[in-house]
């Protein structure tokens, strides 16, 4: 689409992505993201379920008339007749996406801002200011009056104090190591960097993140095949390469 800079608004596992995007380098995309904005989030489920199962064949909601799916203790579903449609969060849990039960990060902690809803009502949002960007971000808001704020520990600290529970008890669906060989103790780590398999792994040392991109692969005269130079490319293209093309022996 042309964009240059991006804000990227997404739950935990979605927000942690410029994390992983700087330990790996991939800094021609990482400065595309300029802010962070993440959700509070427990688990999500699979569009079958919530809108096919649930929605249609269940509760007989025509989607062209849904507007919008929160959760607050239960499902709501409201559509553009201005319907209310509640729905047991208990009975939805059939249908939650299998990596949510791993999911370590309820409160977005790799955001910029978090916010999430957790008892607050007339508009009101539990919100969580992380970094110095996200207080830039947040005292720019205030000053041009697009949000009102208050402290959350002066108003409602019961919703604090459950924020920091609920979080507490996401980490601790991370497996360890006797459920999973690879799992680390935390997020991220690993137990013994000779677990590591180096097989997966390319390291240049004079390349530079920072500098141009630098034209990797080549078209030979016969107009077919590609010539790669494996000092400039890396495994991305290795393996996107192969889905369409392959290796010719060198002789």
């Amino acid at each position: 689409m042309g964009l240059s800079k991006v804000a990227l608004v997404g739950m935990g596992c979605q927000t942690s992505v410029t994390g992983a995007m700087e330990a790996r380098r991939v800094n021609k995309w990482r400065k595309k993201i300029a802010w962070t904005f993440g959700l509070l989030c427990s688990k999500s489920f699979t569009y079958d379920g919530l809108m096919v199962e649930i929605a249609q064949n269940e509760l007989g909601i025509d989607l062209d008339h849904l507007i919008r799916v929160n959760i607050k203790g239960k499902l709501l579903f409201y559509t553009d007749t201005g319907d209310e449609i509640t729905y047991s969060l208990k009975q939805s849990h059939r249908f939650t996406r299998p990596g949510c039960l791993r999911c370590p990060d309820f409160a977005a902690e790799h955001a910029d801002i978090s916010f999430g809803g957790l008892g607050q009502e007339g508009g009101w949002t539990l919100s969580i200011v992380r970094t110095d960007l996200g207080q830039e971000i947040w005292d720019r808001a205030i000053a041009e009056g697009v949000i009102e704020s208050t402290r959350a520990m002066d108003e409602d600290p019961k919703a604090v104090e459950l924020m920091f529970r609920l979080a507490e008890r996401s980490r601790e669906r991370w497996p360890t190591h006797e459920e999973l060989a690879t799992a680390g103790s935390t997020p991220g780590l690993i137990p013994s960097e000779d677990r590591i398999d180096y097989a997966q792994f390319r390291l240049v040392g004079t390349r530079d993140y920072l500098s141009p991109d630098e034209r990797c692969a080549e078209v030979e005269g016969d107009g077919l095949t590609l010539a790669v130079n494996e000092n400039r490319s890396d495994l991305l293209l290795d393996s996107e390469v192969r889905r369409f093309a392959a290796p010719v022996p060198v002789n």
